[in-house]
């Protein structure tokens, strides 16, 4: 008897004992949900005639220069169509500044998701949402459970591969005019990301920096068009986008808006800005965009809320501006335990990566090592307890005031056994902060701290401390003479203007 025969006949006979386990209204429920067809959404698809580029046509077809890559058949692929897949993607994604993974993930996953998220916003617990980004967004970072932490949704292995490809830039970024000097070089010789990918400044590797569903309400305006991180340039910082919402292009329901190859900066050498793209995608789509990469999150217009699970993924070293103001302690231990999920997945994946395509960079001349230990957890965004010694993260420690020092200097527990009394500070730690001509006095800082504002003086404090509190991305240490580099007091200039926005002194654009 052929197969399909044998299974037809087994299956009758399931239904038959069904019958009279189940009660008829509970069976009948039962092979509906079986056989009723799945629903489609074809929202995202734009009317005819419509005066903005969309990703799609009024068909649901790609527009032309649309970096749409089919993924529909990622899970029945074999491994040849695969590489396939992801080298088109990585292609994509250097040209466009973002591409578009099509029907990648389940929409039935995404719903569970998304209805998981509303249950969660009736009884939020304090410190997870950060409610005052721009355009009435907010961003809530989920919990820590195997629904949000699953290989199948952020650590799918597409979007691990393309951020170990992509996310490599190693541009040493411990002196801010060094860094600047560095990005114009690079765009003085043509500006190609190679130089990024494979080349020279190629020894980075991603981490991920935080996991957010971001809330955009009914009737939220635009965004101003802006790039998410500025030093060291593309291939730095990377978003991924999930819309857990499905897509509406009539009326739109705050998808984002991307200008094409604007990571090149291409329009701006040539004097003609590249015409925005609609970032409306199927359903189970996946968005990668690099942070460098203009874009702007766009109105809703629709009647409901539209919720989109983010995750930033970023080199060491790179500024973003999240301070400790940003979450409270429970989204600091939400966000670790995501980081401490992906990490050694993502390790593993770009360390699959880098023998395939290994790039011409070198670790030692960047300031951060692969398998650096990330820095332990603790209930404040910015970490204190690191040692004046050795330069090490560490919670098991003390601190002391040398005589005729007032600096309070925190040394770890290893230093301390070690020098059999108080430890003598790495020589970089003793010096005096930079002169610069717009640095803040040490007195201002005080009189800003008073006056309520979110700062905090960095007299005694160690300067890999105030790095991460004003806003750098450094999950894990950095070399000795990394450290070297940097200023005792350093002062980001996004740090400062950030400053000036609070005090009024500059005006606020509507970006995140």
């Amino acid at each position: 008897m052929a197969p399909a025969w044998e299974a037809s006949i087994r299956l009758v006979d399931e239904v038959n004992k069904l019958r009279y386990s189940y009660p008829q209204e509970e069976l009948l429920k039962l092979l509906n949900s079986l056989t009723a067809p799945r629903k489609v959404y074809r929202s995202y698809i734009p009317p005819a005639g419509s005066e903005r580029l969309f990703l799609y046509d009024s068909n649901g077809v790609p527009n032309p220069g649309a970096p749409v890559v089919p993924c529909v058949n990622w899970h029945t692929a074999n491994l040849k169509q695969k590489q396939d897949i992801l080298e088109e993607a990585l292609s994509q994604l250097k040209k466009n500044g973002f591409v578009v993974l099509e029907s990648l993930l389940s929409p039935e996953r995404l719903q569970a998701l998304l209805e998981d998220f509303r249950r969660q916003r009736q009884n939020l617990p304090v410190g997870v949402t950060f409610s005052r980004m721009r355009a009435q967004r907010d961003m809530t970072i989920p919990p820590f459970n195997k629904m949000w932490a699953s290989d199948d949704i952020i650590c799918h292995p597409l979007i691990l591969a393309l951020l170990a490809r992509y996310l490599r830039n190693s541009t040493n970024t411990s002196e801010e005019k060094a860094a600047e000097m560095s990005f114009a070089h690079w765009l003085g010789s043509g500006g190609d990301i190679e130089e990024f990918t494979s080349g020279r400044l190629s020894a980075g590797y991603p981490e991920l920096d935080l996991l957010v569903v971001v809330d955009t309400p009914p009737g939220a305006p635009a965004q101003t068009r802006h790039r998410d991180t500025i030093l060291p340039g593309p291939c730095a910082s990377l978003g991924v986008h999930i819309p857990l919402t499905p897509m509406q292009a009539t009326p739109l329901n705050g998808a984002i808006g991307f200008f094409p190859s604007s990571h090149l900066l291409t329009g701006d050498l040539s004097g003609s800005k590249p015409q925005e793209m609609v970032g409306t995608s199927a359903p189970g789509s996946v968005i990668l965009y690099d942070s460098f990469t203009e874009h702007r999150g766009l109105e809703n217009e629709s009647s409901d809320a539209r919720a989109a699970l983010f995750a930033w993924f970023r080199v060491p070293g790179v500024y973003t501006g999240h301070t400790e103001e940003n979450f409270g302690p429970e989204g600091l231990q939400r966000a670790n335990e995501f980081r401490d999920y992906v990490r050694p997945r993502l390790l593993a994946v770009e360390s699959e990566q880098r023998s395939l395509c290994p790039g011409l960079g070198a670790e030692e001349a960047w300031g951060f090592r692969r398998g650096s230990k990330l820095v332990p957890w603790t209930r404040s965004w910015g970490e204190e307890n690191v040692c004046f010694q050795c330069n090490r993260t560490t919670l098991q420690g003390a601190s002391a005031s040398r005589p005729g020092s007032a600096r309070n200097e925190w040394y770890c527990e290893k230093c301390w056994a070690k020098s059999g009394g108080m430890p003598t500070p790495w020589p970089g730690n003793l010096t005096d902060p930079w002169e610069q001509p717009d640095r803040v006095s040490e007195e201002r800082l005080k009189e800003l701290q008073g006056q309520g504002l979110n700062i905090t003086p960095g007299k005694g404090r160690h300067k890999l401390t105030l790095l991460r509190e004003r806003g750098y991305f450094i999950p894990v240490d950095p070399q000795n003479d990394w450290l070297d580099r940097v200023s005792n007091d350093p002062q980001p200039s996004g740090w400062k203007d950030a400053m000036k926005k609070a005090l009024g002194e500059v005006p606020r654009f509507d970006g995140f």
